[in-house]
């Protein structure tokens, strides 16, 4: 057991092919008696016969920072050079303003961030700002371009395809959820570090 965890999964990947070289979920269950342990098992409030792994979907947080980087690149909204200067504080929108996580211990930001230092350092603000340059409408696309929000093609059943945060994916949930709120410049930048509406397997 993991000392305070309700349920985890973990996937391991070859990062030159993409393959998965091992995939675990928390809690689980002993194979040797899983028929004598159903019945307990599929009440279990924990759910161990749910495969998170690739059936869980959860916002990514901040490694979906090199979807936005990437994206900023591609377009052009930064460069290699680019210096953005991380006051702690996101105060660019009058009624949304986000703080960098280095805030809420330090009492400041990073200070001067490039692409390279900002992925490094999770820098919150210097993606805060790619995400608002580049709009919520380009964000999205690249976000669909690395495959978030579709199927793997793993051979295992129950795969979800996890959700893309994006004025076009929020348009589509509203037409079933009428009182979602229309797409704004804060859901770009939360989307811009992995949260907001993004959520997808592990």
């Amino acid at each position: 057991s993991i000392s305070g965890a309700r349920g985890g999964a973990a996937v391991a990947i070859d990062v030159t092919n993409g393959e998965i070289l091992a995939l675990a979920n928390y809690p689980t269950y002993d194979l040797e008696t899983f028929n004598e342990d159903y019945n307990e098992l599929s009440q279990d409030e924990l759910t161990p016969l749910l495969n998170r792994s690739i059936a869980g979907t959860y916002a990514p947080g901040s490694t979906y920072k090199i979807c936005t980087a990437v994206a900023g690149l591609e377009e052009g909204v930064i460069d290699a050079d680019t210096r953005i200067y991380d006051e702690g504080v996101y105060t660019y929108f009058k009624g949304y303003q986000p703080r960098c996580w280095i805030y809420s211990s330090t009492g400041h930001g990073h200070g001067w961030e490039d692409v390279t230092g900002a992925i490094q350092d999770s820098c919150n603000y210097f993606f805060f700002e790619t995400g608002r340059l580049l709009g919520g409408d380009k964000l999205e696309s690249y976000a669909k371009q690395f495959g978030f929000g579709d199927y793997t093609g793993l051979e295992l059943s129950g795969e979800k395809k996890g959700r893309v945060a994006g004025p076009t994916a929020r348009a589509a949930a509203q037409e079933n959820g009428p009182s979602l709120r229309d797409w704004s410049g804060g859901d770009t930048i939360q989307a811009a570090i992995g949260q907001g509406d993004n959520a997808f397997t592990p």
